[in-house]
């Protein structure tokens, strides 16, 4: 048995594909692995890309999967101990993934492990975080537009309190990190290293979502059966963020909030996913209020105007069910 299954799902990104084998093949040691790279129907040059290294599979689809669908592909075809989700726009920068390895051998509860991200300027990037609720997802959207109406201008002794409180947790990361690993919640995506057993137990990724929240989806479930999730420092790896998705800026977030809704709706219900709705729609009541306190700014009521376009038609393609 093979200690790791790679999989690279590919979508006009073959450039990326080409550098991200090469980081594994220069920093992967000491652990046997395989590397089965799928492509959603790019009609890019992915298979002469595969073609210049030995010993890797291509899966061709005929039309886009999506994320989930396609790992699920190279999943079918792992016999290894361990899978890894590796996006196409992520460099090894060390033996990263022999550093996880060995992580999981040593801490059986571990289902996924994540390394530390870095930007291409070799600061770090997030790497985890907590998963949402319904609350604190609409947190985002409806505090930005009560600040700007001046709701919070009688709070200042809890904005300077809240404000400390940051600075003091950046000064924190800025200092030396002595730990080698931390239990976490939802690591990043990115560079996903996941158990086999545990993947038999809990089913492989939810196929109903095409782009964005299907990690946080699996993870979530591995967390829910009892298993614990890591990041391992010492592990290290570049992800260049957005570096597949760039060209496809605006119809990716109509994806992300589609994928959100089905999220919330999935794990916390009914009321979870109103809850979600009728926070985007008092998002936008509140960017059309700001609308008319900004009549003579030309560029801030256009800002706001697309904000309430975009939730409104985030809505109606969600209901209608229509495909994106």
């Amino acid at each position: 048995m093979l200690d790791l299954t790679i999989s690279i799902v590919n979508y006009k990104s073959s450039d990326l594909v080409r550098n991200c084998i090469n980081s594994i093949l220069k920093y992967t040691n000491e652990i046997s692995y395989e590397i089965i790279v799928v492509d959603n129907c790019s009609n890019d040059n992915i298979k002469n890309v595969v073609d210049e290294f030995e010993n890797i599979k291509l899966i061709v689809n005929n039309k886009n999967l999506g994320f989930s669908a396609a790992n699920n592909l190279a999943l079918e075809q792992c016999h290894a101990k361990y899978f890894l989700l590796l996006n196409p726009d992520t460099l090894l920068l060390n033996n990263a993934l022999k550093i996880l390895f060995n992580f999981m051998e040593n801490h059986p509860k571990c289902a996924v492990s994540c390394p530390q991200l870095f930007f291409p300027n070799g600061t770090e990037q997030k790497s985890y975080s907590d998963f949402r609720t319904p609350l604190s997802r609409i947190k985002w959207d409806i505090y930005p537009m009560l600040n700007r109406l001046g709701i919070f201008y009688f709070f200042k002794y809890f904005n300077k309190s809240k404000s400390n409180k940051l600075e003091k947790k950046v000064n924190n990361e800025l200092k030396p990190r002595k730990e080698k690993f931390k239990i976490v919640e939802r690591p990043r995506g990115a560079c996903f290293f996941v158990r086999k057993s545990h993947i038999d137990l809990v089913g492989p990724m939810d196929e109903r979502f095409f782009m964005y929240c299907e990690e946080v989806d699996w993870a979530f479930r591995f967390f829910k059966y009892g298993f614990k999730n890591y990041i391992c420092f010492k592990a290290k790896v570049e992800h260049i963020w957005g570096g597949t998705s760039k060209n496809y800026d605006s119809i990716l977030k109509l994806v992300q909030i589609q994928s959100e809704y089905k999220y919330f709706r999935k794990h916390y219900g009914f009321i979870g996913f109103s809850i979600i709705v009728i926070g985007n729609l008092f998002s936008s009541i509140l960017a059309t209020i700001l609308i008319f306190f900004n009549l003579f700014n030309k560029d801030e009521k256009n800002i706001l105007l697309s904000k309430v376009k975009f939730h409104i038609k985030c809505s109606y393609i969600y209901f209608l069910k229509i495909r994106i």
